[in-house]
């Protein structure tokens, strides 16, 4: 009976976890699940999915800055994000589809960027500046992973995208548990156990814990057992990104995948400055743990574009080319700052001019 109540738990738990079974979208959960979910008040919980949200169309606002732990400063003032009645950051996108180009940038916080400044609309200007005017659709969403961009997929196929930019994967890396490579990865309710630990203490205090995970001591061990466990790390989203990449495509878009610009790269010793401002997952306090994980990442990202045969804007390589300075030009682990940010977006402009990544105006 012992055996049987274990195994029943456990498949239960594989149940409540599947990506096909998906109980957080069922009537009643999904309400539930979006109410534990901290949002801005430029977010909205998605009315047909559980643990998802969207922005809110055609709001706007300037003031007081709000509590972002990881980004800025509670107290600091500034001018809030302006969400077009699409229901994506920035202006509104223009009626007419045979106008001009049309780059749809997916993605997390990163793309969303910091307040009313993006790279997207830094690609925009830099791209009519050259001659080559475009239509930037900034998609990105804090907190999204593939999961969420996934849920999306209808409405970004409605923008007709001419170019589709997909820069995901933080936030699926920093949702790891820790287990891989632990003989308990393959159970399913132990996994389900720790989270909800977790969950609760985050409940209970968010902004205590998040400031506590922001600003955990870290510890530089080049020897943590950890490093050995994922240097043959395989991510599991890497097939949602491919499944995304494949619905885009049929809709005629271009697909260009990214990889992820990171402030711990693997093979580094991070300078004390990206000790100072790095941020780490909950299950590790050692930064290359993370830099080893980034790097089968990005390496699973370069293998699956070259499959496919999608474009690779390889923003890790750029990232790791800004030399001893990098720390400078991140807020945290994942995050460019303002500085960050507008140097970047100048490099995907000039990429995607030189890479045969913009469709003619005049073809069009």
């Amino acid at each position: 009976m012992l055996l049987a109540t274990v195994v029943l738990v456990e498949l239960l738990a594989r149940a409540m976890t599947s990506e096909w079974l998906d109980l957080a979208s069922w009537p009643g959960v999904r309400q539930l699940a979006n109410r534990n979910v901290a949002l801005r008040p430029y977010q909205v919980p998605s009315d047909g999915y559980g643990r998802h949200w969207v922005l809110r169309p055609g709001w706007s606002a300037s003031g007081p800055g709000d509590a972002n732990v990881l980004l800025s400063s509670p107290d600091a003032a500034y001018v809030g994000p302006s969400i077009n009645s699409a229901g994506f950051k920035g202006p509104e996108i223009p009626q007419d589809r045979s106008s001009l180009p049309r780059l749809l940038f997916v993605g997390d916080s990163v793309t969303f960027g910091l307040n009313a400044f993006d790279y997207v609309r830094v690609v925009e200007s830099r791209l009519s500046t050259r001659a080559v005017p475009t239509i930037c659709i900034n998609a990105g969403v804090e907190g999204y992973a593939t999961r969420n961009a996934w849920l999306e997929r209808g409405r970004y196929r409605a923008q007709h995208p001419d170019v589709v930019v997909l820069l995901l994967g933080w936030n699926d890396l920093y949702g790891e548990d820790g287990s891989y490579g632990t003989a308990w990865r393959s159970f399913e309710s132990i996994r389900m156990v720790r989270k909800l630990v977790r969950s609760a203490a985050a409940l209970a205090d968010p902004l205590g814990y998040a400031t506590s995970q922001r600003w955990k001591t870290k510890r530089v061990d080049p020897a943590d057992p950890a490093i050995a466990r994922y240097a043959n790390y395989t991510p599991p989203f890497l097939g949602r990104l491919e499944q995304l990449g494949e619905a885009l495509s049929d809709g005629g878009g271009r697909i260009v995948l990214a990889t992820l610009p990171a402030l711990y790269r693997d093979g580094d010793r991070p300078s004390a400055l990206a000790l100072e401002r790095g941020h780490l997952p909950e299950f590790t306090d050692n930064p290359l743990v993370l830099a080893a994980m980034t790097r089968q990442v990005n390496d699973g990202i370069r293998q699956l574009a070259a499959r496919r045969g999608w474009q690779l804007l390889d923003l890790d390589l750029w990232a790791a080319g800004l030399g001893a300075d990098k720390a400078s030009y991140f807020s945290d682990s994942v995050h460019l700052n303002q500085s960050g940010l507008h140097i970047m977006g100048q490099f995907v402009a000039d990429w995607l001019d030189s890479h045969g990544g913009l469709p003619s105006t005049n073809a069009r």
